[in-house]
């Protein structure tokens, strides 16, 4: 497990909440778009999930609408085998208290609190080395 990646992809989400969208790899947001960031507009314009930012922050491309080439190069970027990767890429793969933390922070709109939960999701994945 690369947990160097893992924790750039942790900070960078506790910096600017509104850069998280679990829901998705990656959207540059558009003038006319139709899509809402959950937790507002970041500055850098770029929302993204766990996987979508390893993939940025080491600079590969995010495929439009192809979820399994995305999530197979995270996967391999971060050094994870199937199994590991949907324990960490999905939220309702997480332990229940995490993912219940992240719906109700999407529902309350509150990033600075799922941004928290993301990053002890990723504490806690590397810990468990990938086990939890």
């Amino acid at each position: 497990m690369k947990t160097d990646l893992l924790l750039q992809v942790k900070q960078h989400i506790l910096e600017e909440p509104a850069r998280l969208d679990m829901a998705i790899y990656k959207y540059q947001l558009k003038p006319g778009s139709r899509y809402v960031p959950p937790f507002g507009e970041p500055s850098c314009g770029t929302v993204g999930c766990i996987a979508g930012w390893a993939l940025m922050l080491a600079n590969k491309t995010v495929v439009e609408n192809n979820d399994h080439d995305n999530c197979d190069t995270a996967m391999a970027l971060l050094g994870l085998g199937s199994n590991e990767a949907a324990r960490l890429f999905l939220p309702e793969k997480w332990p229940r208290v995490l993912w219940q933390g992240y719906r109700a922070a999407r529902k309350q709109k509150d990033g600075a609190t799922a941004a928290r939960v993301v990053g002890e999701r990723i504490d806690l994945f590397i810990e468990s080395n990938g086990l939890i």
